[in-house]
């Protein structure tokens, strides 16, 4: 399952969008505060399709996000406004599918979303730090976000390769302990939710 960014012209989240504004800025959004980007992954254009080097033929569903012209979309479940949702829940819940491995750095704000939102959804969540780069804004690169921490949401480094090219090493991350604690969302300080 691979999910992608699918932009329409003038989305809320383009600096472009809003005259004097500039990438990496921030404005107040209905839903909240919202982080300005370039142009970026516009529908139909190059840059919204996927890499012509990524070898995808296993992937069962592509899933794009980030439609609505007026809202973001970080979380591979959840637009930002934490209420209205990608599909991506009723996709897995439909295949009987428990566990989510993120290929990524949790320093990158799309991973550190899905995870949270993942864990409030009752999934068992494993991030794989090594799989990509980060894009750093005011110093998000950093250790694992807090709230990966108090998710109690392994992180693993340094297996990006055996990750992404053997199954034995994703079984062997699947059958880590479950990980069970309470979800402290950063996004909404004092909230918790029960998570495995």
């Amino acid at each position: 399952m691979l999910t992608q960014d699918w932009h329409p012209c003038r989305h809320l989240s383009f600096a472009s969008t809003h005259p004097g504004k500039h990438p990496f800025e921030t404005v107040t959004a209905p839903y909240g505060p919202q982080v300005l980007w370039p142009d970026h992954c516009v529908q139909g254009k190059p840059g919204a399709g996927v890499s012509s080097g990524a070898a995808i033929p296993h992937a069962g569903l592509i899933l794009r996000k980030g439609m609505d012209p007026a809202i973001d979309s970080y979380s591979a479940l959840y637009e930002n406004d934490r209420m209205t949702p990608t599909g991506l829940v009723g996709y897995l819940r439909e295949r009987d599918l428990t566990r989510i491995f993120l290929p990524a750095s949790p320093s990158i704000v799309c991973v550190r979303y899905s995870a949270e939102d993942a864990c409030r959804e009752d999934f068992t969540v494993f991030v794989v730090e090594d799989a990509c780069r980060s894009i750093d804004v005011d110093g998000s690169v950093r250790p694992p976000a807090p709230s990966l921490t108090a998710l109690r949401i392994p992180v693993h480094f340094g297996v990006r390769r055996r990750f992404l090219t053997g199954a034995s090493r994703i079984r062997h991350l699947a059958q880590a302990a479950p990980w069970r604690g309470t979800c402290l969302d950063s996004r909404e300080p004092g909230m918790t939710y029960p998570c495995r």
